[in-house]
């Protein structure tokens, strides 16, 4: 798409989304770009891989499967709150915190 171009996204009968290309960001160093535009005339962002180009460092660490020490996100975010203590007894589907996605990506478009 070309800056300004827009798409509508018919999800099902009477919802549908409006999506403005606005710009991307140079690529950064592990390889995405940011891609600015507006989603219903709101502005977002999103962090993509860029294929054409190789990363200049290794991507973040994930959690590893199989690994109790570690716990994975559904999505990238910020910890917004924790609801349990260290060395506290926690079972299968407590909730141990809250993160901030959406949030956390308008500041970082906000930023640059």
């Amino acid at each position: 798409m070309e800056p300004g171009q827009e798409i509508s996204v018919d999800l099902e009968r009477g919802k549908t989304l409006i999506v403005r290309y606005v710009a991307s960001s140079e690529p950064h160093e592990d390889g995405t770009r940011t891609v600015f535009f507006e989603l219903n005339g709101q502005p977002r962002s999103v962090r993509v891989p860029d294929r054409a180009q190789v990363a200049q460092r290794a991507p973040a660490r994930k959690a590893e499967a199989g690994n109790p020490r570690h716990v994975g996100a559904p999505m990238p975010g910020t910890v917004a709150t924790v609801t349990t203590v260290a060395g506290a007894k926690v079972a299968r589907g407590d909730v141990l915190l809250t993160l901030e996605a959406i949030e956390n990506a308008d500041r970082r478009a906000r930023r640059e």
